[in-house]
């Protein structure tokens, strides 16, 4: 069964950028490559530092949703340092 990724990149110094994909070896070259329009005006290179595996579009898009709230990201931060 396919999986559906929610991934999370940290660029410069606090700038994160939350993502969901299908292929995350291929979105993260994306973005590596500077190929992506939501993360090219970024500066430098990325960490990814935080990956999940759904089942479904729909449980992969629910957990982006709160990741990009301000209660995801609050966590995000609690579980990065």
């Amino acid at each position: 069964m396919p999986s559906v990724w929610v991934y999370v990149l940290q660029f410069e110094a606090d700038r994160l950028y939350v993502g969901l994909t299908a292929s995350l070896d291929r979105r993260l070259l994306e973005h590596k490559r500077r190929q992506s329009p939501s993360t090219k005006q970024f500066k430098g290179d990325f960490v990814l530092i935080y990956k999940k595996s759904f089942p479904t579009y729909d449980e992969a898009r629910k957990h982006e949703k709160f990741l990009k709230s301000g209660g995801g990201r609050t966590w995000l931060k609690s579980v990065r340092t």
